[in-house]
């Protein structure tokens, strides 16, 4: 699946989204923050759970961390509004 993505800068890019996510899907935890915050960030905030980069004191999470973790909030809110099946009523009682 061919995709185009428009940088901050107006530089257009395209990327295969279906290989970018399974060479994404195979690193580690450590290799993917490494990509996103950088190896020193990394070897400094990293202590083998992501919980401590991503939900640590407003202090010491790197700003780039908050930003994704705010739009991966986002999107999952968006995705179970459209979703979620208890905004449906009448899709419960007719099984649809």
């Amino acid at each position: 699946m061919q995709s185009t993505l428009a940088i901050a800068t107006g530089e257009i890019m395209s990327y295969d989204m279906l290989s970018e996510q399974t060479v994404y899907s195979r690193l580690s935890d450590p290799e993917l923050l490494q990509k996103l915050i950088g190896i020193q960030q990394t070897r400094k905030l990293y202590q083998g759970s992501l919980s401590t980069v991503f939900s640590g004191s407003h202090n010491t999470v790197p700003e780039k961390c908050a930003v994704a973790r705010e739009l991966i909030q986002r999107w999952l809110d968006e995705e179970l509004r459209r979703e979620c099946v208890l905004n449906a009523p009448a899709a419960i009682l007719t099984g649809r």
